[in-house]
């Protein structure tokens, strides 16, 4: 039905448990700083790198940083949940 994998399903369920951890990580992380500059209202804009943006000086870049900081934050935590969902369901392709 499915073709050989070119590595042993035991090394494979390692490196895709490994990748979940490090990606449910780094979704935590932007999630803090999401939150930490909800808090403070200073926010990092992207068009350089280093440039803070306050809520009261410009409101639109700095919801533009917090909101890109919350939706790269879900993607990480949605490719952390498919990369678990292979550690647990690889055994069944095998």
């Amino acid at each position: 039905m499915w073709p050989d994998f070119p590595i042993e399903p035991k090394r494979a369920k390692r490196a895709s448990a490994l990748l979940s951890i490090i990606l449910a990580l780094c979704s935590a992380f932007q999630a803090y700083r999401a939150v930490s500059s909800e808090l403070s209202g200073v926010a990092i804009y992207g068009d350089k790198p280093g440039r803070r943006v306050t809520r009261e000086s410009e409101p639109e870049k700095f919801r533009e940083a917090v909101s890109s900081n919350w939706s790269f934050g879900g993607i990480l935590i949605v490719l952390a949940g498919i990369s678990y969902t292979l550690y647990r369901k690889i055994d069944d392709y095998v």
